[in-house]
């Protein structure tokens, strides 16, 4: 929220509505004065960015009246819209795709080694189920005061009934292509934003990406066969090589060297693997052999050499090999 478009006026109110929730889909029921208050601001300013809020999709608000009462009841329940939610989401899944991982990567996007975006088609992310909650029915249309010490004649209260078959809208199937097609799209879209925020995140001083460059050669990818989560794990990868972090640069230079840098990336996964085998050497007793094969057993004083070939030797045999 602190990211978004809002005004700072109310984000403002937003921050002290949070104070009365305990978590983001809690419901709170402060007044106005009372957000007012502690928002120094008027009550028309509060009542008009919550407005604000509202439209933009960050809250829902609503009102009900208890039996045998003439007040109505104002209700909160901060939200987040669906756009940031779904951007948020899809974020998540490809980071977790691009996370370090002991994956080898298969040679084909067909091999199903990997979980797909629930979607389930190359480039298009799935999108939630747009379902209406009862409050936000209440709150649609209903311009009236939300102040609740002020009495209203006609309070609204919230409506649980059911729809039934004979109320089921009717349905208009002539779009349903160009919507399909512009859900790809959006995909495609996503999923270029998402890279080039990772490869800024890796190189700050790089240059603006140019996205409208970067969504063909990403639906290039996808139609070659390789999914979402692939590309992801592929390109996290190569921006934290030390050599391909600097020719990997773009989608495009992603797809021409794919087979190279995914044989790269499994070589290097599978050493990760191996144990070190690397022999190590008591230096605590001198590493004299004689001629017959024995080794000294004296006590070694002096070390010479590093890493591998660091020994130890005694005062009798340190002279042979300081030289």
């Amino acid at each position: 929220m602190t990211a978004s478009d809002l005004p700072g006026t109310t984000k403002l109110v937003l921050f002290v509505i949070a104070e009365y929730a305990n978590s983001i889909d809690d419901t709170c029921w402060p007044s106005i004065d009372e957000i007012a208050v502690r928002a120094t601001l008027t009550a028309r300013a509060v009542s008009k960015h919550l407005g604000v809020a509202e439209q933009a999709g960050w809250i829902k608000r609503w009102k009900s009246r208890k039996s045998g009462r003439k007040w109505a009841h104002g209700h909160y329940r901060l939200t987040v819209p669906e756009e940031v939610a779904r951007r948020a989401r899809d974020d998540l899944n490809l980071d977790i795709a691009g996370a370090d991982f002991d994956e080898s990567e298969p040679r084909s996007g067909n091999s199903g080694e990997f979980e797909e975006l629930r979607s389930g088609n190359l480039g298009e992310f799935d999108e939630p189920s747009s379902r209406v909650s009862p409050e936000a029915s209440d709150s649609e249309g209903n311009s009236g005061s939300y102040r609740n010490d002020v009495p209203t004649n006609n309070p609204t209260n919230r409506n649980y009934e059911t729809s039934s078959l004979s109320q089921t809208p009717s349905v208009y199937l002539g779009s349903e292509g160009t919507s399909r097609e512009g859900n790809r799209q959006e995909g495609y879209a996503a999923l270029a934003a998402w890279m080039a925020r990772r490869l800024l995140d890796s190189d700050p001083g790089a240059s603006e990406p140019n996205l409208s460059a970067w969504v063909p050669d990403v639906r290039r990818m996808l139609a070659d066969g390789f999914d979402p989560q692939q590309i992801a794990k592929l390109w996290a990868w190569a921006l934290r090589d030390g050599f391909w972090c600097s020719v990997i640069r773009s989608p495009a230079r992603l797809r021409k060297n794919w087979d190279q840098v995914r044989a790269k990336r499994n070589q290097s996964l599978q050493r990760e693997r191996q144990p070190a085998n690397q022999q190590t050497h008591d230096d605590r007793c001198c590493a004299h052999v004689d001629g017959d094969g024995m080794r000294c057993t004296n006590v070694a004083t002096s070390i010479l050499g590093a890493g591998s070939t660091r020994r130890g030797y005694c005062r009798l045999h340190v002279g042979l090999y300081e030289n």
